[in-house]
């Protein structure tokens, strides 16, 4: 804390009020011309990956406008510089019962420290877009909290809030694309482009995520899946690989445009969870031993679901390895139907024998 208050003070000594609202520094450029540092800042909370998308796509939008565009994590972010950004743009997701995203936690943790002075955000500049799902009793709320958190602590809004819903027909875009049109404008007014400057707005696709080679000699073993982790704990981004062994649905089928399904977890006990019979999904492993908690599963969209295990475990874990808590997620992961795999493939002049290597 001490080292924001720090922080805080010397940028609040170092800016105008006028520069509080639009800090355009000028720098020598290679050139010998003038040209204009103008920074910007996108900061993600993800669960999913979907903030993160959002996040990136804010990002390559700034690009265009001539700003000096970091997109980071917000666990990645360093928060004691926060008060040194001259303009902050906050992409969160919310989880859970109203939880924010696990890679959010310790940079919210910090901003709702009580010793943090009112003025600390003094001179930044903020906007927060949130994506959530209405259907959920507390929609949105890691992003309005945030919203509401940045301003306590001084910081000036310049466009409001942004809330995408998944059960908008187009998704959370629904909002998020008026959201960025309106977002520009106003950042333009307190950050004005470079003189001569023009903003491309064509449209493109964003850069590959992955490259894709096609492989040489023959194709290499797969993976080697539900290897313990070194510190001996399974966690979101190592999770243990469980076979689907039974799925029913709950709901009435073709009654409504979601499905409900609930969901078995192995976990680390074998008693105090109820057997529900067979209305069930059920996920285990090659062990016996194991005990399974009772998770609702939510499915939007319906889509043909396989009734037959897709893999096996390599290897059942030990009693310890495995815990579950509330609001921990279980992910299914269907196969595609042979025939489907095989119009795609035809549509698109695949080889569906060639081996290809996949990589960041």
């Amino acid at each position: 804390c001490s080292i924001w208050k720090r922080v805080a003070q010397s940028h609040s000594e170092s800016h105008s009020v006028a520069q509080a609202h639009a800090e355009i520094r000028p720098m020598a450029g290679d050139n010998g011309t003038m040209e204009v540092d103008r920074g910007l800042v996108v900061l993600y909370g993800s669960q999913t990956g979907c903030a993160k998308e959002v996040a990136e796509r804010i990002g390559r939008e700034a690009k265009a406008r001539a700003f000096k565009v970091r997109v980071k994590c917000m666990e990645d972010y360093n928060v004691t510089e926060l008060p040194n950004e001259q303009l902050v743009i906050a992409v969160t997701s919310t989880t859970g019962q109203g939880d924010a995203p696990d890679n959010m936690r310790s940079f919210w943790s910090f901003l709702l420290r009580r010793s943090l002075p009112p003025d600390s955000l003094f001179g930044t500049v903020y906007a927060v877009f949130g994506l959530g799902d209405s259907s959920y009793a507390k929609y949105n709320a890691v992003a309005k909290r945030l919203d509401r958190r940045l301003e306590q602590l001084g910081a000036s809004r310049v466009q409001e809030i942004g809330l995408g819903d998944d059960q908008d027909r187009n998704g959370y875009d629904e909002v998020l694309d008026p959201w960025l049109a309106s977002l520009w404008d106003s950042v333009l007014e307190k950050f004005p482009l470079p003189p001569g400057f023009v903003v491309d707005t064509s449209l493109s696709l964003p850069p590959a995520r992955y490259t894709v080679t096609k492989a040489e000699g023959a194709p290499s073993a797969p993976a080697q899946t539900n290897q313990l982790p070194a510190d001996g704990k399974w966690d979101a981004t190592r999770p243990f690989l469980a076979e689907v062994v039974q799925n029913d649905l709950l709901t009435k089928e073709g009654a409504a445009d979601r499905e409900v399904r609930f969901a078995y977890r192995p976990c680390a006990f074998t008693r105090g969870f109820p057997d529900i019979g067979s209305s069930a999904a059920r996920f285990g492993t090659s062990s016996s031993t194991l005990g399974f908690i009772p998770l609702p599963l939510h499915v939007s969209s319906p889509t043909p679901w396989s009734r037959t295990p897709q893999s096996s475990s390599p290897r059942s874990p030990p009693l310890t390895e495995l815990s579950s808590t509330a609001g921990d997620n279980v992910a299914i992961q269907p196969t595609n139907r042979l025939e489907d795999v095989e119009c795609f493939a035809q549509i698109l002049g695949l080889d569906l024998d060639l081996v290809v290597n996949v990589q960041p």
